[in-house]
């Protein structure tokens, strides 16, 4: 019912549902709050209480809030700006099975942001993303295939399989 209220314009009222959901521990609603904090419906922007929600929801698991959590660390809305979070939180995330987030990981491990630069990572967790329909990562993929050396591609391709094969009980590399 917050959704709807809040998708019809009526903030105050999807506030008032959210809350009273959001403090009895519901992530969607936590998320929710989040949002309408961030863009200032029903309230004035406040990212450092709206990154109070987002938290609730990530540590309860939910992948979503996980790699939005990551958003805020990179770009320093509520939170301090950090690489190294936001690659925390993309990996907490991606190991949840958001395919966004893997291939935000990956594109981490390209450029070395927050993570130890790896070719064999970032062609891992781009090829995780794709093996779940995510397109942006099969053209990175594309493009790494042609500069990597093949012993490398072999390592990246087994630790993807691995990882999958796994459930992401096996991705800590």
């Amino acid at each position: 019912m917050a959704r709807q209220a809040y998708f019809g314009g009526r903030y105050e009222e999807a506030r008032s549902i959210a809350y009273k959901l959001a403090t009895e521990g519901d992530p969607e609603a936590q998320m929710l709050m989040e949002q309408m904090l961030k863009e200032g419906k029903a309230r004035s922007p406040n990212y450092v209480e709206a990154v109070k929600w987002l938290r609730l929801a990530a540590d309860q698991g939910n992948s979503w809030a996980q790699f939005r959590m990551g958003l805020s660390y990179r770009e320093g809305r509520g939170v301090p700006k950090s690489v190294i979070q936001t690659a925390n939180w993309f990996r907490r995330s991606a190991l949840n099975g958001n395919p966004v987030a893997q291939d935000q990981l990956g594109r981490l491990y390209v450029s070395g942001r927050g993570v130890p630069e790896s070719m064999v990572g970032a062609y891992a967790w781009l090829s995780i993303a794709a093996a779940q329909g995510w397109e942006e990562s099969k053209k990175a993929i594309e493009m790494i295939e042609k500069e990597m050396p093949k012993d490398q591609l072999a390592t990246a391709q087994k630790l993807a399989d691995d990882c999958l094969q796994s459930n992401y009980m096996s991705c800590n590399w």
